[in-house]
């Protein structure tokens, strides 16, 4: 049994493809697995993969009958892998050569999740961002020290699982044409016995690439709204310590990727506003005002459309080429 598999879904991504391959195969750790699953790749990805198993033997490719997205093609690598940790890897992205040799040095327990940070790569301008955790980094599990969640990404390549983990809680994908990864993110923070932040830099995420799946929930502002269902019922089901701080941060991650629907055209201002209202959260948060995520809320609910479709505008454009100041831009408008 290997000790690391890495599961590769790939589409059309030919320009990156080898660097990607190449970063894994290259790794100074080499109990390693491969797992690329073709998702009908339309290019030349699949020769790519096919000359690439055949100079390495730990390279194993399946191929999805028709094109079925993110979150079910890196379901059916995850059902033939046999590593005691799995890393969803993106086919645009590449890691570093010693970032499995790394993880597993600071491993000497075992743990359900490993987190780790990354460098952001602008694909338009080659302009690299360091991703960083917040100053302080709490191990363990979300339950006990809720302020896990103050490091916790949402995206599932900066992270190795143990398999027994996800199989045991039955941990596979949505089948949403994009936002899959929001379900599975709060469902593992939730279930993880025990967590562990690596603050080192082990990846290179590229952004701003105009084929990259990442920017697809502007186009579907109901994988949004699902997935902010899934999580509410699961959570219902599963109440526990620390609920607010978890829900609060979930309706700040949903309202964000709301409003970012409706500045792309493809959600009207009126339909997000009774989406908004509409949201339940009594449960989990007895007093909303109390939270970050409420002016969001506030501005959605209040302020004229056009004022909404500028912050989000600005905030965007700082994230992207000026994230000092979108730190200070974030931080004021959450005070």
């Amino acid at each position: 049994m290997p000790k690391i598999s890495v599961i590769i879904p790939v589409y059309n991504v030919e320009k990156y493809l080898r660097q990607c391959l190449d970063s894994v195969i290259n790794q100074t750790f080499k109990d390693l697995e491969i797992i690329c699953v073709n998702d009908a790749s339309t290019d030349n990805s699949l020769c790519i993969l096919e000359e690439y198993a055949q100079k390495d033997n730990r390279i194993v490719i399946f191929q999805n009958e028709k094109n079925s997205g993110l979150g079910l093609t890196r379901n059916h690598g995850l059902k033939y892998a046999t590593g005691e940790y799995i890393h969803f890897l993106d086919s645009d992205d590449w890691v570093e050569p010693d970032i499995y040799e790394k993880i597993l040095a600071d491993l000497p327990e075992c743990h359900d999740v490993v987190s780790f940070l990354w460098n952001n790569v602008d694909v338009k301008n080659g302009k690299i961002r360091q991703e960083k955790f917040k100053e302080y980094v709490v191990n363990g599990n979300f339950k006990t020290n809720p302020e896990i969640i103050d490091n916790w990404k949402i995206s599932v390549w900066n992270k190795l699982y143990r398999r027994d983990f996800l199989i045991s809680n039955g941990l596979v994908f949505n089948d949403f044409p994009c936002m899959e990864d929001i379900e599975f993110s709060y469902k593992v923070l939730l279930l993880a016995h025990d967590i562990k932040f690596i603050n080192k830099i082990l990846l290179n995420y590229r952004y701003n690439n105009s084929k990259s799946l990442i920017g697809r929930f502007y186009k579907y502002p109901q994988c949004v709204i699902n997935s902010y269902k899934a999580v509410y019922e699961f959570t219902g089901e599963n109440l526990f310590n620390g609920k607010d701080r978890y829900f609060s941060n979930l309706l700040d991650n949903i309202l964000y990727r709301l409003v970012g629907c409706y500045c792309s055209g493809t959600l009207n201002f009126n339909d997000l506003k009774d989406i908004v209202s509409n949201f339940d959260y009594s449960m989990f948060i007895p007093d909303r005002k109390s939270y970050k995520w409420y002016i969001y809320y506030n501005e959605i609910m209040n302020y004229p459309s056009f004022v909404i479709k500028l912050k989000y505008k600005i905030r965007l454009f700082l994230k992207n080429y000026c994230y000092r100041l979108y730190e200070i831009f974030k931080r004021n408008n959450k005070s």
